[in-house]
Order: structure tokens, then C-alpha cells, then sequence
């Protein structure tokens, strides 16, 4: 991969919080900056994204996928475990 512009969204407290808004993200960025990269805070994923049995990670990195979107979330995410 090249290199080229990173989108950031940070600071926005669970603002990914369903498929409509991840929608307005992937534009936002794809379209309206131009910009195929996009890195997450943790923090401005609602915390329902990280419970696997809601399916909302599924559907959101789905929508990234689909719209050639890469993307990477950094943070500290309380309950994985630890490498060793």
C-alpha cells in the first residue's frame, strides 16, 4: 500500500451508534474528502459495537468493505486479553 491522506474521527463519544450514521461516515469521507482511509477512536463507536451479538461491527465494517474504505480503530478496548 501507498501512502496517502488518513481521515480521523476522534472525540465524538459513540457517535457510530448504527448503520445510518456509519453511512454519513464512509460519505463524509469517501466522498466529500476524497479519502479511502479512515481511522476510528475507540471512544466514537458506541459501546454496543464491541458486543458481537448485536451484529453492529458486522454491518458497519460491512458498509467500509463495500465502499473500498479502509479502516483501523485504536484505543484501549477494557475486557480483551492480554497478549503474552
Amino acid at each position: 500500500m501507498g501512502g496517502g491522506s488518513i481521515a480521523v474521527l476522534e472525540g465524538a463519544q459513540g457517535a457510530i451508534c448504527d448503520l445510518p450514521f456509519a453511512r454519513d461516515v464512509i460519505a463524509a469521507t469517501a466522498i466529500g474528502v476524497g479519502c479511502h482511509r479512515l481511522a476510528i477512536e475507540k471512544g466514537a463507536l458506541a459501546g454496543s459495537f464491541f458486543d458481537l451479538h448485536t451484529g453492529l461491527a458486522g454491518e458497519v465494517l460491512e458498509k467500509f468493505v463495500q465502499y473500498r474504505v479502509q479502516v483501523a480503530i485504536w484505543g484501549i478496548i477494557r475486557g480483551m486479553p492480554a497478549k503474552s
